[in-house]
């Protein structure tokens, strides 16, 4: 993606959003659970990535995500989106060790989403601003 300039890789990262975001959609109604939740952290992550393209910030890797996401928390005030991004992790990480019951996952879920519609937000007042 390197040749890409840096809107079109926000487009790409957009489109990958989507793409995770619905698999993730999918997968959770079926009840796939560690599943669901690794492509809810790549569409978070996918969001991060286009977020990043914008601001000239890195993003390759957990600790930047760590970085974009509390740039984005002081920039807006509001710490809410540092607690969200962790119940992002939680989701990540039960891809791994699969320790998450369905009711506990499903309010990670919930964060999650208003995670998403927080970092769409941003990051459409970002692309409006440039």
């Amino acid at each position: 993606m390197s040749k890409l300039d840096p809107q079109e890789r926000v487009e790409v990262y957009e489109e990958l959003f989507e793409l995770y975001f619905s698999e993730a959609e999918r997968l959770y109604a079926r009840e796939e659970l560690p599943q669901a939740g690794e492509k809810y952290w790549s569409a978070v992550a996918s969001l991060l990535k286009a977020i990043a393209e914008l601001e000239d910030l890195p993003h390759y890797t957990h600790r930047d995500y760590v970085e974009i996401v509390e740039h984005i928390a002081e920039k807006q005030n509001n710490p809410e989106i540092s607690i969200l991004f962790s119940l992002a992790e939680g989701l990540h990480a039960n891809f791994y060790h699969s320790f998450l019951r369905k009711p506990t996952f499903s309010k990670h879920r919930e964060g999650v989403l208003k995670l998403i519609k927080k970092l769409k937000e941003y990051l459409n007042a970002l692309k409006l601003s440039k």
